[in-house]
């Protein structure tokens, strides 16, 4: 008994100080970066999961990452509704101009563009 709780004594120690190593900012701390940024170069979701396998690894909880429950979940979703919009109309006003591309697009402006009809013009 007494060796086996030792054991875990001393794995839990260790545990520890991996844990305290990942949240630090000493080397293992610093790795751990270009680790989860390297993620984005295999698959774009990678580097959430590294983050949360981070999260957990080192033992740091969740609202110390930014999520936490919101106040109110109504005024959450009426301020993305307004800052969504308020993105689109920029985006339609401003950058789709200065980039000359048509502001509006609609789905017969896509019809248009991958429609049969548009096969038949690059066939000849």
């Amino acid at each position: 008994m007494g060796c086996g709780a030792d054991a875990r004594v001393g794995v839990a120690a260790m545990d520890d100080r991996i844990a305290v190593a990942l949240r630090g900012f000493g080397p293992v701390g610093i790795l751990a970066i270009p680790v989860i940024l390297a993620g984005n170069l295999v698959v774009v979701p990678l580097s959430g999961i590294v983050v949360l396998v981070w999260a957990r690894r080192s033992r740091t909880p969740w609202r110390e990452i930014g999520y936490v429950r919101p106040e109110s979940w109504i005024g959450s979703a009426v301020l993305g509704i307004a800052f969504g919009s308020a993105f689109k109309l920029l985006m339609n006003m401003i950058v789709m101009p200065l980039l000359d591309a048509d502001p509006t697009i609609n789905a017969t402006t896509i019809w248009q563009e991958t429609g049969p009809q548009s096969r038949q013009r690059c066939m000849p």
